[in-house]
């Protein structure tokens, strides 16, 4: 019996990085790229530079107001600029030395630089300065979380909670932290008490649509579908649910969901893998999926997974020298790839 290799058969995680929760899409290079998302690119260009314009006069007009400044930072990191985003924070401190928000702020410019021990430094400053400022403990809670140190990241939370019973994101990082501590039956009660408090937290429905995916309990589909009605354009989202059918052999739908992310992002890697891996092992179709892994393989030739695929593809459909010349060009590129050489010795060459 073939056996196929199917490396995007996972299931997305929130992973927490040192440099805060984040999603990286595909590159401005990205060949597929439309006039409309060259248009809307320059239109959110204009919009920022029309924002650092306003902020810019406003500072000029109050020089002494450590808000704007602090305002400002906040601009800067959005947009990835990092040394002035700090520059602005410190600026504010200078003139405020007491503004919590400032050396909160200093903190996420630390964490996006990865310096953990100068961001502990700073928000522990902030939680002094305002014992109530929410945004520092639950940035600290999430600090310690990273940090493997659960217990720490529940009594923050806790602390946040006893200041506002109804902050979704202090349920949710409870969630994450049962999570980590494999206390699923608490991470399904925080997640579900985020979602009570704020009926558009997507993190929780994804959290949520993850637990019960592996579970295979239909639920986890609705949890998905939850999410996407927040945010209806989520790939992590659409990818989610689309495995979920997938993993449950529903394939009609998991292949409506990859060409969903397909009109979002035409090169996106994970959906083009595995609706070829639906058409190569559910359907059949040998020649549609030799087809898409052919397009995996020609924005991404050292894919040898993909490489690997169409050579069963060709293999099924009797093209041995086809077949031949891809299990070889995945052992060049990964010599020890076992499941190639298989294919190769199933050749008898």
């Amino acid at each position: 019996m073939l056996k196929f290799f199917n490396l995007y058969f996972f299931k997305s995680q929130y992973v927490i990085f040192v440099l805060g929760f984040c999603l990286l899409w595909m590159s401005a290079c990205d060949p597929s790229v439309s006039e409309s998302d060259i248009k809307e690119k320059a239109d959110t260009t204009s919009t920022v530079a029309n924002i650092y314009l306003h902020i810019n006069e406003r500072i000029k007009a109050n020089p002494n107001d450590p808000k704007l400044y602090l305002e400002r930072s906040k601009l800067y990191l959005e947009n990835l600029e990092y040394d002035l985003a700090y520059g602005d924070a410190d600026r504010a401190l200078y003139l405020d030395s007491n503004l919590a928000p400032a050396y909160h702020q200093r903190a996420l410019v630390n964490l996006e630089k990865g310096q953990l021990e100068l961001a502990n430094e700073a928000l522990k400053l902030a939680m002094s300065l305002d014992s109530n400022f929410i945004p520092a403990r639950l940035k600290m809670a999430e600090l310690q979380l990273v940090l493997r140190k659960y217990g720490e990241s529940i009594r923050l939370l806790d602390e946040v909670l006893r200041i506002d019973v109804y902050n979704a994101d202090a349920y949710f990082f409870k969630g994450m932290t049962f999570l980590m501590t494999q206390d699923s039956s608490k991470a399904i009660s925080s997640f579900q008490t985020a979602i009570d408090q704020n009926n558009n937290h997507y993190e929780s429905y994804i959290q949520l649509g993850l637990i019960f995916a592996n579970r295979n309990d239909p639920l986890a589909a609705q949890y998905y579908q939850s999410a996407l009605q927040v945010k209806p354009k989520s790939i992590e989202a659409l990818y989610n649910l689309s495995y979920y059918y997938q993993s449950v052999e529903d394939i009609e739908k998991a292949l409506t969901g990859y060409d969903q992310i397909l009109e979002l992002d035409s090169l996106n890697r994970n959906a083009l893998f595995n609706k070829g891996y639906c058409f190569l092992v559910f359907k059949n179709q040998y020649d549609s999926a030799a087809m898409i892994f052919t397009d995996i393989v020609e924005y991404f030739p050292k894919d040898y997974n993909a490489l690997c695929n169409r050579a069963i593809c060709y293999e099924n459909l009797g093209d041995k020298k086809g077949a031949e010349e891809d299990f070889r060009a995945c052992l060049k590129i990964k010599p020890d790839f076992t499941l190639a050489a298989l294919g190769l010795s199933r050749l008898g060459v």
